[in-house]
């Protein structure tokens, strides 16, 4: 079956800021879709998924926490509802003004 992936990365780019990811990728290996996700873009900001987990409907429910750095907002939960294509739809605390970037991801299958 497929395979689901949540990491994440610092963005160098100012501001400064961690951005989570999440990977769906085919028994070969092969990349389905890649979506990335921010809550807070504030300059040493927090955007962590921590799990995710399939939803009845085909899609995903995620969570995790978000942090807004240098403005001061502490740790707060995060909650995301995905599409079956990883598309953000929203749910929860604090995730409406959550944005999925879409990229193709740069995965080889491995055969």
């Amino acid at each position: 079956g497929n395979i689901v992936a949540t990491g994440r990365y610092w963005d160098w780019v100012n501001p400064q800021y961690f951005t989570s990811w999440i990977l769906m990728l085919n028994s070969n290996g092969d990349s389905i879709w890649y979506h990335e996700y921010t809550h807070s873009i504030s300059k040493e900001a927090e955007n962590i998924i921590n799990d995710i987990k399939p939803a009845p409907d085909g899609g995903y429910i995620c969570c995790g926490e978000f942090s807004d750095g240098l403005n001061g907002i502490p740790q707060s939960l995060w909650v995301l509802k995905l599409d079956s294509t990883g598309w953000y739809q929203g749910m929860g605390f604090a995730s409406e003004k959550a944005k999925g970037k879409s990229k193709k991801a740069k995965v080889k299958s491995m055969e």
